[in-house]
């Protein structure tokens, strides 16, 4: 809560967060919403069937919260250690910084934007069940959950692989498919978790896709 409480205070502060137009308040509005709804969430929150107690239950999710802040901040941070870093260790990672091409795509942000939709959604749907660690809690189908079991881990990674886009170095790259396969791995801990406090899972799990819509959901009757 106060981690939430923290980042939606930032996020009014640093209003608008970018400045490109109409596409960066759009972004900077459903980051607002979309803090908003993990602290109202983490207020109003179920009461947890199963709650995390191995390591991937917790360390993994936590880390994948923050690696996005990593991909987005990490240069920004480095270059401030910089004189605590040996210079052969600085330069080697400030090598991961520069543009892979001449200028941005801004084309990213227009993803970044569509994951952000796909994440606001999905909380919508998912409210009172969130937690960022691997936690039981309700079995949401609703929204969103009626084509796929992951919206927020599908908005995440299409967000950040958008952000890779918009700015394509070596280190936003890496860490973007790190992150994808992280979350990917994620879901499937958590799948595990609910099937053992769901009997019914499995057999949601054959209507709905992983992350993406299955496609026979958009020819059924």
């Amino acid at each position: 809560m106060v981690l939430f409480s923290i980042m939606l205070l930032r996020q009014l502060y640093h209003f608008p967060a970018f400045n490109f137009g109409w596409v960066s308040f759009f972004r900077w509005s459903l980051v607002t919403i979309l803090f908003g709804l993990f602290l109202f969430a983490y207020i109003k929150r179920a009461p947890a069937k199963e709650l995390a107690t191995k390591w991937n239950d917790v360390l993994l999710p936590f880390f994948c919260a923050a690696l996005p802040f990593a991909i987005i901040s990490g240069p920004e941070i480095i270059v401030g250690f910089q004189e605590h870093l040996p210079q052969k260790v600085f330069d080697a990672i400030a090598m991961t910084f520069p543009l892979l091409g001449k200028k941005v795509n801004h084309w990213g942000l227009l993803l970044m934007a569509f994951g952000e939709v796909i994440t606001v959604i999905g909380m919508t749907s998912l409210k009172s069940s969130f937690s960022i660690a691997t936690e039981a809690r309700t079995l949401v189908t609703r929204g969103l959950y009626r084509y796929i079991r992951h919206p927020l881990y599908c908005g995440e990674i299409l967000s950040v692989i958008g952000f890779a886009l918009y700015f394509p170095c070596i280190w936003t790259i890496a860490n973007a498919l790190l992150f994808s396969i992280l979350q990917l791995l994620r879901a499937r801990n958590e799948e595990n978790m609910l099937k053992r406090n769901f009997p019914y899972y499995e057999e949601y799990q054959k209507k709905t896709g992983f992350v993406t819509p299955k496609i026979s959901i958009f020819f059924s009757a």
